[in-house]
C-alpha cells in the first residue's frame, strides 16, 4: 500500500495564516501530490515521519475510506477546524463559505492604536482582550457618527461608566499597554469592507488582509479628505507618520496595513471601498 499524505494547505496573507481551499478537492491512494493549481495555489505534500497521517484543515465534510489498519477521524485539540484522519487512502472535502482566519497583533508600553483585520465569532471586548489582562489599562474608540458624544471608552479595572462594550473591523482603537504582549485574533474576513465616514475626523481600521499604498487603499475618497495620521507604537524615534495628498514631499505614511488605526480628516463625507 503507498504511503497516504499529509494535506496541508497554507496561504500566508500579510501576517495572516489562511487555508485556501478549492470547491472540491479529491486525493485517491497517492503518496505525493504536488503544486496542484485549484482556485488558489495550492501544495500539497507529506507530513514527515508521518507518512500515514493526512491532515484536513477547516473542512466542512469529510469522507475516507478504511484500510487494513483501523481508521481513526478526530479534532487536533484547541483547533477545532482541523481534522486530522489516519490510515485513509481517499480523502475529500468541500470549501467553507468563509475560512477561520488568525493573526496577531504586537502591542508596546504605552499608547497603540489598533484596529481588527479579522471578523470575530465574539465581539464583546472583554473576550477579544482576555489574553492581555493585566496588560492594559483602557481602550478608547472615536465615534464619529455620535456628535453628542464621540468618545467611547473601556476600563477593565472600573465596573462602572464604560461605554465601549465591543469591538468590531473597520474601526480604530486607542489601547493603553501597561507591558509589550502579543494579541492573537481569529475570525472571519468581514463581509463588508466598505466604512462610511463623516465630515470631520474619523478613526477608522483596514478592512483588508494585504497591506495597500494609500494612494490605493483612499482611492475611493480621493478629494474627499486632507490628511491621514498613523500611530507607529513601534518606532520611539518618531511615533507619528502622516499623508498629504496635497503636499508631494515630506510624508512618511506610505502603506496602509491590516491591524492598524488611521485618523482621516474628510472635508465631506464618503464611503471608503477597500
Amino acid at each position: 500500500m503507498q504511503n497516504n499524505i499529509l494535506i496541508f494547505l497554507i496561504v500566508l496573507i500579510s501576517g495572516f495564516s489562511q487555508l485556501a481551499l478549492a470547491e472540491e478537492i479529491n486525493v485517491t491512494d497517492t503518496d505525493y501530490v504536488g503544486n496542484l493549481t485549484l482556485n488558489h495555489n495550492t501544495n500539497v505534500s507529506h507530513l514527515i515521519g508521518e507518512p500515514g497521517v493526512m491532515v484536513v484543515k477547516y473542512a466542512d465534510t469529510v469522507s475516507y475510506n478504511q484500510l487494513e489498519n483501523p481508521t481513526d477521524v478526530n479534532h487536533r485539540a484547541g483547533e477545532p477546524g482541523v481534522m486530522v484522519v489516519k490510515y485513509a487512502d481517499t480523502v475529500s472535502y468541500n470549501q467553507l463559505e468563509n475560512p477561520i482566519s488568525s493573526t496577531t497583533l504586537n502591542l508596546y508600553t504605552g499608547w497603540n492604536l489598533i484596529s481588527l483585520p479579522l471578523m470575530p465569532e465574539d465581539t464583546s471586548i472583554t473576550s477579544l482582550l482576555s489574553s492581555i489582562n493585566s496588560n492594559y489599562s483602557i481602550v478608547w474608540e472615536y465615534n464619529a457618527s455620535d456628535t453628542a458624544d464621540h468618545w467611547k471608552k473601556y476600563d477593565p479595572g472600573v465596573p462602572f461608566g464604560n461605554d465601549l462594550t465591543n469591538m468590531e473591523p473597520g474601526k480604530g482603537y486607542w489601547i493603553m499597554m501597561t507591558s509589550d504582549k502579543t494579541l492573537p485574533i481569529s475570525g472571519t474576513m468581514p463581509e463588508s469592507t466598505d466604512i462610511d465616514l463623516k465630515t470631520g475626523w474619523n478613526l477608522v481600521g483596514f478592512n483588508s488582509p494585504d497591506s495597500k499604498s494609500i494612494a490605493e487603499a483612499l482611492f475611493s475618497i480621493n478629494g474627499n479628505y486632507s490628511i491621514v495620521w498613523a500611530y507607529n507604537a513601534s518606532d520611539t524615534a518618531d511615533h507619528w507618520k502622516k499623508y498629504d495628498p496635497g503636499v508631494p514631499f515630506g510624508n512618511d505614511l506610505i502603506n496602509v496595513e491590516p491591524g492598524r488605526g488611521y485618523w482621516i480628516m474628510m472635508t465631506s463625507e464618503g464611503i471608503l471601498k477597500i
